[in-house]
């Protein structure tokens, strides 16, 4: 019986397709970006521990979420967790520093309420789609809407961190010149703002084409 090569296909494509047998792949500049990110991970979070033990003596609950962080991250933990660690690491920093402000410990209780409730139902919902016996079909399927939900509360939630400082440090007894030095501080965080719309922007993509692979990357790199 007559080998069949497996370079030649096994029949013509349909009407109006073009075939392609040498597809450009996105995995080598998917993985450098992700080792970049790891590694300026661990540079900042190595910073800002030396930094603590240097100058405070101590760490604070801030800085262990913020290592809980830094360690679900590099073992490629489930988004709900990881993202709700990261937040919480946010509001409790926020707590050690605008503490003595009523309102603030208002506005931190009610980030961290709403961000541990909605985080958790996520979390439960990822498991019961792409939990054990369903596929990767089903899981990728079932799970679009809910990924573009997370995305648009994770928005909502950054804007919402991001309101919390600038809104305080106008009350703070500090020359203008400070004022506008401290809040051009925290206003990096807009970074985060950023890739959290593009982000948005992706995962509604990804609802929307047929081609997922591809975009995935986008969506994984601006989370």
């Amino acid at each position: 019986m007559e080998q069949l090569d497996p370079n030649t296909p096994a029949a013509l494509p349909p009407p109006g397709v073009v075939p392609n047998f040498d597809a450009p792949s996105r995995a080598g500049a998917f993985t450098a970006t992700c080792v970049t990110i790891t590694a300026l991970m661990g540079i900042f979070v190595g910073l800002r521990l030396f930094s603590r033990m240097r100058y405070a003596k101590q760490l604070g609950p801030d800085d262990y979420t913020c290592v809980a962080v830094a360690k679900f991250l590099a073992v490629q933990a489930l988004y709900p967790p990881l993202i709700l660690l990261m937040k919480s690491s946010l509001f409790l920093l926020y707590y050690r520093i605008f503490s003595p402000h009523r309102r603030t410990r208002l506005l931190i209780y009610a980030g961290i309420g709403v961000n541990a409730i909605f985080y958790t139902v996520s979390f439960a919902l990822v498991l019961y789609f792409c939990g054990h016996g369903r596929t990767n079909r089903h899981c990728n399927g079932d799970s679009k809407n809910l990924a573009i939900t997370q995305a648009a509360f994770n928005t909502a939630s950054d804007v919402y961190l991001l309101f919390i400082p600038v809104s305080i440090v106008s009350e703070l007894q500090l020359s203008k010149k400070r004022k506008i030095g401290v809040t051009a501080i925290f206003m990096t965080g807009s970074l985060a703002v950023i890739c959290s719309i593009l982000n948005l922007y992706y995962r509604v993509l990804l609802s929307r084409t047929p081609d997922f692979t591809w975009f995935t990357m986008f969506a994984y790199i601006t989370t």
